[in-house]
């Protein structure tokens, strides 16, 4: 039989707990992905192949997308998104760990990594605007300043004098 938890650590707020939900998906999918571009590597290099032939066949755009990718390789294409769904992969599982313990320095830690990357997702979508890049840049604003707000608001409270009114 487990020990209750306290109440401070059970009673997380609806969007923590909605936060902490996105990295725990967002961390499956990707390693995820990692591991069937590790296992998998040949079916992964057919895919890529199959995409980039399917690009060269549409519009003038999306051949120059496929000559560049054809450019850099199909190989090197799935040794470096499998090398970046790693990274990513096992950065947001220590994301989501960290949300989970409900201690105050890895709310920090995540709000501080999110927050360095937010400079080069605004440089990334001013080179190459997409919708994706601004829905990204936008979760990861929301989740830097919810923290944020909610750190400060947990700081306040645990300095707050005994008896003294909100």
């Amino acid at each position: 039989m487990s020990a209750p938890s306290t109440p401070e650590k059970a009673a997380k707020p609806l969007g923590l707990r909605l936060i902490i939900a996105y990295k725990v998906a967002k961390a499956v999918l990707v390693l995820g992905l990692a591991v069937l571009l590790t296992l998998a590597p040949r079916t992964a290099d057919t895919f890529t192949e199959h995409l980039i032939q399917s690009f060269s066949e549409r519009g003038s755009l999306l051949r120059r997308i496929g000559e560049r990718l054809r450019a850099h390789g199909v190989e090197a294409l799935v040794t470096d998104a499998r090398t970046v769904a790693w990274a990513d992969g096992f950065s947001t599982s220590i994301e989501a760990a960290l949300l989970l313990t409900g201690s105050a320095w890895g709310e920090w830690i995540v709000i501080a990594e999110l927050a360095v990357l937010v400079p080069a997702e605004l440089v990334s979508l001013e080179r190459r605007p997409s919708l994706m890049k601004g829905v990204i840049i936008a979760v990861n604003v929301a989740i830097v300043a919810y923290l944020v707000r909610l750190r400060l608001r947990a700081r306040r409270h645990e300095t707050r004098p005994r008896g003294a009114r909100p």
